[in-house]
């Protein structure tokens, strides 16, 4: 919290979100309490600080929100996918390679080498944040293809009239 702190994101700190979604041992209660400590001494005021609920609330959310800093690759796809912006910090290689392939890898600062200057400068390039949108749209028609053949599998096995012909 100390390098989002200090980066320019620090002058909108009482607009940050914290969704979390396994808690460490000490569960929910102790580990909100530990965050909120650490924002009031980092940012003198607590955050809005929630465990992650469903699906459809997470969507809602990461739709909603101007931008998502977050070290969860999904979270970064489900952004992208709505039209969000997103700083990746994550700690797996398979997170850098697509924001790479993506065209993002400015706005992909590894857990590693996560500093102010680092995180400062993805947020400074964040006016030109812009993915690859032909390559998402090949992923959705791929997905949709697998999908289909999927479902169109599940039919045949399930329609008596197609499964005797297949025996």
């Amino acid at each position: 919290m100390g390098v989002l702190a200090s980066s320019p994101a620090g002058k909108y700190a009482e607009r940050i979100h914290v969704i979390y979604d396994a808690p460490p041992a000490g569960g929910s209660l102790a580990f909100e309490a530990e965050l909120q400590s650490v924002a009031q001494s980092v940012f003198g005021h607590s955050l809005l600080v929630k465990p992650y609920t469903n699906t459809q609330d997470m969507l809602a959310a990461l739709g909603s929100y101007e931008l998502v800093v977050t070290n969860k690759l999904h979270v970064g796809i489900v952004t992208i996918a709505q039209g969000g912006k997103v700083i990746s910090t994550p700690h797996h290689i398979k997170t850098p390679r697509l924001y790479r392939q993506l065209g993002l890898s400015d706005y992909c600062v590894p857990l590693s080498g996560l500093t102010t200057v680092a995180l400062s400068e993805a947020f400074a390039k964040l006016p030109d944040f812009s993915p690859n949108r032909e390559l998402i749209e090949r992923g959705v028609e791929l997905i949709d293809s697998v999908v289909r053949q999927v479902i169109d599998g599940v039919r045949s096995r399930t329609d008596p009239v197609r499964a005797r012909v297949a025996m």
